[in-house]
């Protein structure tokens, strides 16, 4: 968290009320109208919806067995019957590409391939969104800018809707109203140091979603793209947020995208800033609604690393994550792809296409906390007296040297290792409160757990987890903190037994022990679980039905929807 004081705007505790209930990422009333409007729409809904399980790994040509790169390319956004996404080939004058879009608007192929490269995208996750505190004058809808008491605009949209053959929901209609500002839209009013303001949420794409089609018709045009240089010259013309691969039969290369804005100096992008125009955005042009956004050198890029591996994990160090992700740290989900990657390029090693397959597909049914906390777990814990204590630790070490998967092989309705699953998802929740809430208090533990949740399976609801939001980063390096491991950038304190290795290894095993006494109806016993309380239930990856057709829950797997694999041998003369 970035803290300075100029322009600070801290709301008075207790003032906010919130006025609108619509995302800042996907605005139902836009200033872009007409298709290119709809592709910028779409995936912003598909970034919200699914793209979180994005991922794809590229090996460049050294370190492939074919003397040429080869990668696993795939994005995810969620699972719907219709499918979100549509498979499209499309050739003719710039055109010639073959791959993904979205239904209605396949102006360009969004993800996919031309005739010698292919690319793909996971979502980026960094700050391109900031809050301004309007501060009014004259009544609640007329704020100060740059001198002057302007009104807000009022925007007002009338949604209807009838029931189709399979949806019973009665008709009806609802009547949206927005208030917008210079710097966006008002989500929120409350004060600041006694006076009252509005909350716009400023996003610099804000009206320009259309701007990012420019990207996909340079993708999709073979006369353009022939190889990295090319490639990034075409990011440049990709305003929104995402990790961008390209690979070639010769190059690999990677781009974050996105219109970054440069804050006023001293002022802190991690809180609201007051709006009243000394604090802009540099270059900020409320007529367009444009700035002076960050050169595109000063974002993460690389080309022809020796591996790339993306699965919405922090781009470079000191890079900045949006405001309200706190993922990022020790431990991230990428790092199961990563580590297989590494493993099949190490010293002498090639890998082959089909090993970087496995290196993605094996991950899709790893549980991260095992994998990657649980050692540091078990050093701490140490060896209990207790023997039902001892037989608990045994099961989940043996889980984790089969390799931590949550998946059912021999189709019998329970996982492999199925014991060691459920007590892992009853012991976390309990394992995060004992390590923490000593010294953070309930009350403090609480407030932080609503900004992140301990893990997916805290949440009661049936769904697959993605192991990308929780606190697998903050008990490792807690743990490793206190147990005699140098860490970098270690926590401020150590949390555990605050302090004390003896207090937090008895807390660690009272927490097992209460969790050996949790039934798996109480962690699974919802929903269509209701009557197969089991983890393979619980975790199922449930499509959203908007036909007439159905499809049944499938087994768990954290992987995308749409998957390319590729190995080019050659190019096309240009």
């Amino acid at each position: 968290m970035r803290y300075r004081p100029r322009g600070l705007a801290i709301p008075d505790p207790g003032s906010i009320t919130k006025t609108t209930t619509l995302p800042p990422v996907e605005d139902r009333v836009s200033r872009a109208q007409g298709p290119l409007a709809d592709v910028g729409t779409q995936l912003l809904r598909a970034l919200r919806n699914g793209f979180h399980a994005s991922n794809w790994e590229l090996v460049s040509a050294r370190e492939s067995s074919t003397g040429h790169p080869v990668g696993v390319l795939g994005p995810q956004v969620g699972y719907y019957l219709p499918q979100i996404l549509m498979e499209t080939d499309m050739h003719g004058p710039g055109v010639d590409a073959r791959g993904a879009t979205f239904p209605g608007v396949g102006l360009f192929v969004l993800l996919g391939h031309g005739r010698d490269y292919a690319w793909s995208a996971t979502t980026a996750t960094s700050d391109n969104t900031d809050t301004f505190a309007e501060v009014l004058c004259q009544d609640d809808f007329h704020y100060r800018w740059r001198g002057r008491c302007l009104a807000m605009d009022k925007l007002q949209r009338t949604n209807s809707w009838t029931p189709s053959a399979i949806d019973s929901t009665p008709p009806s209609s609802e009547t949206l109203t927005v208030y917008r500002t210079v710097h966006g839209l008002v989500f929120a009013r409350g004060t600041v140091g006694g006076k009252k303001v509005a909350f716009a949420s400023a996003r610099s794409t804000y009206g320009h979603e259309a701007d990012s089609a420019l990207f996909f018709s340079r993708m999709n045009n073979p006369n353009f793209i022939n190889g990295p240089p090319s490639f990034r010259a075409a990011a440049r013309l990709m305003n929104l947020n995402f990790n961008w691969s390209y690979i070639d039969s010769e190059h690999i290369a990677y781009q974050l995208t996105g219109w970054y804005p440069q804050r006023a100096r001293g002022t802190s992008p991690d809180f609201p800033i007051l709006g009243t125009g000394k604090f802009d955005w540099k270059g900020f042009d409320p007529s367009r609604y444009e700035a002076r956004w960050l050169p595109q050198r000063k974002m993460p890029h690389a080309v022809d690393q020796k591996y790339l591996v993306s699965w919405n994990n922090k781009q470079a160090p000191g890079w900045a994550a949006a405001d309200d992700l706190w993922e990022y740290g020790a431990v991230h989900r990428s790092q199961m792809i990563a580590d297989k990657v590494r493993r099949g390029t190490k010293g002498k090693r090639k890998m082959t296409l089909a090993e970087l397959v496995q290196a993605m597909e094996l991950p899709a049914t790893q549980d991260l906390r095992a994998l990657k906390v649980l050692p540091i777990i078990l050093r701490t814990i140490g060896r209990p007296k207790a023997p039902k204590l001892r037989a608990a630790l045994a099961d989940l070490r043996a889980w984790r040297r089969a390799g931590a998967h949550r998946r059912d092989l021999d189709k019998d309705g329970r996982y492999e290792f199925n014991e060691a699953v459920i007590l892992m998802d009853a012991w976390w929740p309990k394992l995060v409160r004992a390590e923490f809430q000593p010294a953070l208090g309930s009350a403090g533990l609480e407030a932080v757990e609503d900004i992140v949740p301990f893990g997916d399976h805290t949440r009661g609801t049936p769904g697959p987890p993605s192991f990308f939001e929780g606190w697998w980063g903050y008990v490792s390096k807690d743990l490793r903190g206190l147990f005699g491991k140098r860490v970098r950038d270690p926590l401020s304190r150590h949390y555990c037994g605050k302090n004390s290795r003896k207090r937090c290894r008895a807390a660690l095993q009272n927490s097992l022990r209460e969790a050996l006494d949790v039934t798996p109806a109480q962690l699974y016993g919802f929903g269509d679980c209701e009557s197969d309380p089991q983890p393979s239930c619980f975790d199922r990856n449930t499509s959203t039905i908007a036909s007439g057709l159905s499809i049944d829950p499938q087994p768990f797997q954290n992987r995308p929807t749409f998957q390319q694999t590729v190995s080019l041998s050659g190019g096309v003369p240009r």
